[in-house]
This record gives structure tokens, C-alpha cells and sequence, in this order.
């Protein structure tokens, strides 16, 4: 009977759709969204309203705050972007840490490394055709990074002023120039959402490339130091420099700190000054006068999904778009979370493999208070999501340790003889998987049952 009901309302819901078809859903949007409104003049029918008329006026209403919940609220990409998240981090856990994984974690691991973090360096036939080392693929990140950034949306949006300032110009009538200039912002807002969203994308890799460019190996014999990402690179080659013919990152040094500051501090630093002053401007949200009072709210429709200003979800809705209003700079500490677990941590006390995976399972665990505190998304299953997979990430980690407890002897004789050596490797190997699994079944819910719920969420009896 439940699911008859589910399935009836999102008849309804597809019907009214249907019914305001008639224009273009942005131009829709932008009528129905205003960036003030005010219940006292919304709710005002006057004294000759019927029941009927009244019932009429409410429904419209509902129809319009749905049309506006479906344009905005996307569940899905906000449970794809976490699962992304999760295997960004946990593909490089066998990189830095010093757990010796089964062969088939090591084999998933890069597999799905090639997949998520966009990285040449992670291709195998990429590594065939050229002859590149890590110097290189240290460059070839963060020059793509920055043209697809910074330097191919200016120059998109340059062209675009261009050509359209001229049409402008040349316009015959108001109706045409006034189509050009809204043309061109709409350029100028596709541009940036193109731009944050590659950012978000590549932010991980690139900042991971930079930081592990600092993490040099001093157990050598012969007391050089070398790349711990590439031995071939030598570290501080100076008077110490040898006949072997190994690259020196000495002459490098200089553009690595300029990719830091610009790449992994700055890039947070700027999203974080975007997102604070569109909120304090008020043009982040789009706001309300509640019946019976005079200040302003931040309009929400159901008891949590808060509005977008379209502008700002056009050009900032992979930021904040999924979170509550009041964690709307969540997105940031995400970025600062993955880059800590992807690649600073190979910084600390990287002469001490146990103090360093102990403060690992102390950071991740920092990690799942905070998220559990928070409950940061709109979508209650997708911050159940994200607490599953952080407790899969620590899980995992807290077996690294276990195993690097248990024996340094990674043999089959070792298997044979000691059961807690199996036990432990099979956690690690499981509760990233898990992860995955988890991850998966979030998804198809939400892709099967989430819009079938979506009525009865925002309005609680779908009447």
C-alpha cells in the first residue's frame, strides 16, 4: 500500500510538472524564485477568497517550491561525489602507508586509482611512450591543472565578451541586445561552475603530486637522500652529488613551493573567500519574510532544504549545493580533509611508520566525530554514507597497524603459521571493499527510490 502511494505521488508530482511545461524550466525557475519573498503579500487572497480558490493558490505554491527542489536538490551527485572522495583516499593508503596489502588489494587499488584521480602518471602505457620521471609528471599536473582552471575559462570567457559586445552593439532592436547581455552572463556562469567543478576533480592528484614532492628517503648507504615517490630523483644533491647519473630536484625546488602556496593552500583559501562573501552579501541563498514578521530568513522549503540564489548554484553549486545552510563552507574542510589523508601525512614523522599510522587512526577518528556532529548534508543517507565510509577508512587503517603489529613477514609460511596475520589482512581487504559495496547500494536507492520519496520528505504527508 506504501509503495502504490509512492508511486501515486510521483504520478502527481509529474503531472503538475507537465503543466508548467510551457516555458523553458530556467526561465520557470527564475519567475517562480524570487530573491526576497514575502509570505505577507503571498498569503494575502483577500477577503472574498473561497476554500476552493485558496486550495488552488496553495497547490500552485507546492507545484513551484517542487519544481525548485528537483532543479536543485541532487542526492545522487552529492553520494557520487562522496564515494569519489572515498576512493581517492583509499587507493593511495597502499602508496603511503607501510602495510604490504594482498596482491588483489594492490591490483583493485590501482585500478580504480586510474579511475578516480584523474593521474597519467598511474598509466602504464603512458609510462611506455614517454620517458618521464617524477620531475615531470610534477609539471605535467599542475600545468594541466592550472589551463584547465584558470587560463582556458578566461580565454572562453574573453571570446565570448568579444564576439558578444560586438553583437551587442550591432543590435538592431532593445530585444536582441538585451538577449546578448543575458547570453553572455550566462557564459560568464557557466565558465566558473566549469572551473570550480575541475578543481574539485583534480584538487586531490595535483596537491598530491606537490606535497609528496617534499617526502625524500634518507636510508640509503651511501647517505643520499631520493624521492621516496621516484628513486631516480635525488633530494639536496649539492656537494653530495655522485657519478650515478640520478636526476636532482634541486632546480625544481622553487617552482614546488610557488604549486604549494598556489595549488593546495590557495586554491581552499580562494573557494573559502567566494563562498563567505556570497553568503554575507546575501546573494548565496535566496531569502524569505515569514507571515507576520518584518527580517529576513534564509527560505527553505520542507523542514531543511534551504534555496540557492540561481546565480550563485549556477557558477557555486558544487560547493554548497547537498549541505545545510549552516555548514555551507563543509565543502573546504573536505578538500583540507582529502589532501591531508592523501599526501601531508607522508610528512609526519616519516622515520616512524607506527607513530605515524597511530596519528593516522587518531585523525580519522577526528574525521568521523566531525561528521557525525555536523550531519552536514541535507540528505540524511548521504551523511549515513559518509559516516559508513570513514569508519571503512579507519577500519582499514586500524588493520594496517594490527598487521604491522602482528609480523613483518609477509610470506606464505607466515600465513600458514599465524592466524592473526590472515585475520588482519582480510579486515583491510574487506572494509575497503565494503566501502564500495555500501557505496553502490547508496547509489541505486537513491537512483531507484530516492524521487519516489522526495514529496513525502520535503512535505511529510505528501498531500
Amino acid at each position: 500500500m506504501l509503495v502504490f502511494k509512492m508511486f501515486n505521488d510521483q504520478k502527481r508530482h509529474k503531472r503538475r510538472k507537465r503543466l508548467l511545461a510551457g516555458q523553458p524550466l530556467e526561465e520557470i525557475i527564475e519567475q517562480i524564485n524570487p530573491d526576497v519573498l514575502d509570505e505577507n503579500e503571498l498569503d494575502h487572497g483577500g477577503v472574498h477568497e473561497t476554500a476552493e480558490t485558496r486550495k488552488q493558490r496553495v497547490m500552485k505554491r507546492h507545484d513551484m517550491d517542487m519544481l525548485i527542489y528537483n532543479k536543485f536538490n541532487t542526492p545522487f551527485t552529492v553520494k557520487f561525489k562522496i564515494i569519489i572522495s572515498y576512493a581517492q583516499i583509499v587507493t593511495v593508503f597502499g602508496q603511503l602507508l607501510p602495510v604490504k596489502y594482498l596482491l588483489e588489494h594492490r591490483q583493485m587499488n590501482q585500478q580504480v586509482d586510474m579511475t578516480v584521480n584523474f593521474d597519467l602518471s598511474s598509466l602504464v602505457w603512458f609510462n611506455c611512450l614517454f620517458d618521464t620521471n617524477y620531475l615531470d609528471m610534477l609539471y605535467m599536473n599542475t600545468l594541466i591543472s592550472e589551463i584547465l582552471c584558470f587560463f582556458l575559462p578566461v580565454l572562453i570567457y574573453v571570446v565570448a565578451k568579444v564576439v558578444l559586445s560586438r553583437k551587442q552593439k550591432a543590435a538592431k532592436t532593445p530585444e536582441e541586445a538585451q538577449e546578448a547581455k543575458k547570453l553572455l552572463h550566462q557564459i560568464h556562469s557557466n565558465v566558473i561552475n566549469f572551473a570550480v567543478t575541475i578543481v574539485l576533480i583534480l584538487y586531490p592528484t595535483t596537491s598530491k603530486k606537490i606535497v609528496r614532492y617534499f617526502d625524500c628517503d634518507a636510508y640509503f648507504d651511501d647517505g643520499r637522500q631520493y624521492l621516496r615517490a621516484d628513486h631516480s630523483v635525488e633530494c639536496y644533491q649539492g656537494a653530495n652529488a655522485g657519478p650515478n647519473g640520478a636526476k636532482t630536484w634541486d632546480g625544481t625546488h622553487v617552482y614546488a613551493v610557488v604549486s604549494v602556496v598556489l595549488i593546495p593552500i590557495g586554491i581552499p583559501f580562494v573557494l573559502f573567500i567566494l563562498l563567505y562573501r556570497a553568503m554575507h552579501t546575501e546573494t548565496l541563498y535566496n531569502y524569505t519574510i515569514k507571515k507576520g514578521h518584518e527580517g529576513k530568513s534564509i527560505r527553505k522549503i520542507g523542514p531543511e532544504f534551504p534555496v540557492p540564489a540561481p546565480r550563485s548554484a549556477r557558477m557555486l553549486g558544487s560547493l554548497f549545493i547537498g549541505y545545510e545552510d549552516e555548514v555551507y563552507l563543509f565543502e573546504i574542510w573536505d578538500m583540507i580533509r582529502r589532501l591531508c589523508l592523501t599526501s601531508v601525512w607522508t610528512l609526519i614523522y616519516p622515520s616512524n611508520p607506527e607513530l605515524q599510522m597511530c596519528l593516522l587512526l587518531l585523525f580519522l577518528a577526528f574525521c568521523i566525530m566531525l561528521q557525525g556532529w555536523f550531519s552536514p548534508y541535507i540528505n540524511e543517507s548521504a551523511d549515513q554514507l559518509a559516516l559508513g565510509l570513514q569508519f571503512c577508512m579507519f577500519l582499514s587503517v586500524f588493520g594496517g597497524i594490527a598487521l604491522t603489529v602482528t609480523s613483518a613477514d609477509y610470506t606464505m609460511d607466515a600465513f600458514a603459521n599465524n592466524e592473526n596475520l590472515l585475520l588482519w589482512t582480510t579486515i583491510c581487504f574487506f572494509s575497503i571493499v565494503g566501502g564500495y559495496v555500501f557505496g553502490a547500494c547508496s547509489l541505486l536507492w537513491e537512483l531507484y527510490f530516492g524521487k519516489m520519496l522526495i514529496e513525502r520528505t520535503v512535505f511529510n504527508d505528501g498531500k
